[in-house]
């Protein structure tokens, strides 16, 4: 049981962490964009290509070894025993070995498959082999972040991305850019996962049946919901296109781009509260604190993001015509996936502690089983406008959140709420109503970042008369 001290104390570093791993993702992508656009400039679309290759099988390799099993240890109100630590990193060993495997018998399917030129193909293989330190990182990543100790993960995290990116400034300079992109990535994979190792050491690979038949019991539901995030961020846009064309695909690619520029604001405080919330487990108060504290910080960084965004894109249709009818589909979708993601940032953490990992389950496959129910009858009554199908994907979505999270452990809302509830409704009336009227769309992007600002003025303005002080975690 908690003492009276340390559950306030376990939400405190929680939301200490979560500010933590925001600043993380805005630093790891404000680094990744600064070299993007450099290497633009220094070397040709076909090196971007090898570049983009490498990063997806090395993706393709991590996410088959990894199928949602650190969630399951991430979770447990108890520290998971070393036994338990040496059983997940020999799982993932002999899933990553088996990947190395299959290309080193053949290696030609790195080519007619992973699309890797055949004179890079041993360098490949080198960067496969690396990944063998994968299993020793996720064990001690689990460790710290079970800790709480997030101030490593962002370090870790942001310096890498900082050297693999001045590896690949440096050896494009050199022009050398192709054996940069095998060499960074090789050296940046060994580098993370030593670096998390060296601050939690922990058991190496163990193949011990017993101990991998009790965990895969415990894994598999995170598997499953594992699977339905494959499904919905890699399946959906292939059924978009085998329906409505590539066009259609390529305008819902940029509102999902779109919409992971906005998950940044809040991932970081859902991922803070998974150990925390597993830690505060046997406190429903506490897991109610929580909730309420994640939401609100995720809320302070989320909602003007989302406002600005939704305003803004009007002026993308007026500076690039071609992507115009993108601009109706990214705006639904951000304001869907926006809300329901700072929602599930909350109660997603607190119902896997208390339930396992049934929420998970439902959070991934509610949205694919109702949009691809939706895109299927627009196939069938001949209607390409797939805007159409993301009401009901984040309707069904809020609704399973809704009831995924048991009635005394949902955030509590106060007034403080009002400000942002209001400035987003006036900045989202705003803008369509200057839509409908066809206006320019610098104008209507002018008129909907107006609203906003006015909105969130007028919202807060019955706080300023009265003197009640505002609320600035949440403000």
């Amino acid at each position: 049981m908690l003492s009276d001290g340390e559950g306030p104390s376990i939400v405190g570093r929680a939301s200490h962490g979560a500010r933590l791993l925001t600043a993380r993702g805005a630093g790891m992508r404000a680094l990744s964009i600064g070299a993007n656009i450099a290497l633009v400039a220094l070397v040709s679309p076909a090196d971007l290509g090898l570049l983009a290759i490498v990063r997806g099988v090395t993706g393709v390799a991590g996410t088959s070894s990894d199928l949602g099993f650190a969630w399951a240890l991430l979770r447990r109100a108890d520290a998971p025993s070393s036994d338990e630590y040496a059983g997940l990193a020999g799982m993932q060993f002999l899933l990553l070995a088996g990947f190395l495997a299959v290309f080193v018998a053949a290696p030609s399917l790195l080519t007619t498959i992973g699309a890797v030129p055949a004179v890079w193909r041993a360098a490949m293989l080198l960067v496969l082999a690396t990944m063998l330190s994968v299993p020793f990182g996720t064990g001690a990543r689990i460790r710290i972040e079970r800790d709480l100790d997030f101030r490593r993960i962002a370090i870790a995290d942001v310096s890498s991305v900082l050297i693999q990116n001045i590896a690949l400034l440096g050896f494009a300079i050199a022009r050398q850019f192709a054996l940069g992109v095998f060499i960074s990535t090789g050296v940046t994979l060994l580098y993370t996962n030593v670096l998390l190792w060296y601050w939690s050491p922990g058991p190496g690979p163990g193949f011990r049946f017993a101990t991998w038949r009790r965990l895969g019991r415990e894994f598999a539901g995170f598997s499953v919901g594992h699977v339905g995030a494959v499904l919905n961020n890699s399946v959906t846009p292939i059924v978009i296109a085998h329906l409505f064309g590539l066009t259609t695909a390529g305008l819902w690619a940029l509102a999902v781009r779109l919409g992971n520029v906005l998950q940044l604001a809040h991932e970081g405080y859902r991922r803070a509260a998974v150990p925390a919330a597993a830690l505060l487990s046997n406190s429903r108060a506490q897991l109610q604190r929580l909730a309420s504290e994640t939401l609100a910080g995720a809320v302070r960084w989320t909602a003007p993001l989302l406002g600005l965004m939704v305003a803004a894109l009007p002026a993308l249709g007026w500076f690039l015509p071609r992507w115009a009818p993108a601009v109706p589909l990214a705006q639904c979708y951000l304001i869907g996936f926006g809300l329901t993601g700072l929602y599930a940032a909350a109660v997603i953490p607190v119902a896997v502690a208390l339930k396992g990992p049934r929420p998970v389950i439902i959070e991934q496959f509610a949205p694919v089983i109702a949009g691809w129910a939706a895109l299927g009858v627009l196939a069938l009554i001949h209607r390409s406008t797939i805007v159409w199908a993301i009401a009901p994907m984040f309707a069904v979505l809020a609704l399973a959140l809704w009831r995924i999270a048991a009635a005394n452990v949902r955030p509590v809302l106060d007034r403080q709420w009002m400000a942002w509830g209001v400035a987003l409704a006036g900045t989202i009336v705003a803008t369509a109503f200057a839509q409908s009227l066809r206006l320019p769309g610098y104008l209507v992007a002018a008129l909907g970042v107006g609203a906003l600002i006015v909105s969130r003025a007028a919202a807060l303005a019955p706080d300023w008369i009265s003197g009640t002080p505002v609320d600035r975690s949440i403000a």
